[in-house]
């Protein structure tokens, strides 16, 4: 319990509510619980929140390439 009391500050909570940037929370396992877990854009696991965030990761290197491709032309 200890190694989540970081994230049970209201201003940690604060500032994952005012973030621009998509926010997962994966900070404990299913029966952890802490403030900072009921204000981001997702809420999951940690293996599930590494699963997600490298899937997107994959889409967004795509795009990337998609683009530089375009770019450069025929």
């Amino acid at each position: 319990m200890e190694d989540l009391w970081s994230f049970k500050r209201r201003n940690r909570a604060s500032a994952i509510f005012a973030s621009e940037i998509p926010v997962i929370s994966g900070v404990g396992h299913e029966t952890d619980f802490t403030i900072a877990d009921f204000v981001p854009t997702s809420r999951s696991t940690p293996s599930a929140a590494a699963e997600l965030v490298v899937q997107t990761r994959g889409e967004f290197d795509k795009h990337i390439a998609d683009l530089r491709e375009t770019l450069a032309g025929p």
